[in-house]
């Protein structure tokens, strides 16, 4: 298989050893833990301090519907979640500039930043908690680093 995103071995309980996985946001936008070969749904992590979303069994007892996790307890535990990892992020610096130079008409008119990225590719769009850009196109997509940097410059420059 194929993924946006790199190989990292977790132990996943295998007597083979460590598996190689990823992550899926799922419907719900929770993370799905894969087989990064086969894709078939990870059971188990006896090495990761958690819950499975809607259990009350940690990580590392046997979950035999497959182990879905928050993001943040996905991210914590180190899984690589296919397509963010390789999607750009609106920098900090940026963020901190944008919120410090807000002028008075901006605010009266309660615009967003996700709003200017709204306006700009004509979508719904969302931002995570990792400053990671969602356009909700025909099939969804993160954003690029070279597509969350244009859509910076036509911000600033008022587009």
């Amino acid at each position: 298989m194929d993924h946006a995103t790199k190989r990292k071995s977790h132990n996943t309980g295998h007597p083979d050893g460590p598996t190689d996985i990823f992550g899926r946001i799922n419907g719900d936008g929770d993370v799905d833990v894969l087989d990064y070969d086969s894709g078939e749904a990870i059971t188990r992590l006896p090495d990761a301090r958690g819950y499975p979303v809607g259990s009350g069994l940690g990580c590392g007892y046997d979950h035999p519907e497959g182990i879905t996790l928050s993001r943040t307890d996905a991210d914590r535990i180190g899984i690589e979640i296919e397509g963010v990892d390789l999607a750009g992020r609106i920098p900090q610096a940026w963020l901190h500039d944008c919120r410090a130079n807000l002028t008075g008409t901006m605010i009266e008119r309660n615009e967003t930043i996700r709003g200017w990225f709204v306006a700009i590719f004509n979508y719904g769009v969302d931002i995570d908690v990792d400053r990671c850009v969602w356009v909700s196109a025909d099939d969804g997509t993160w954003l690029t680093q070279a597509e969350i940097d244009d859509a910076l410059r036509k911000i600033d420059a008022g587009v």
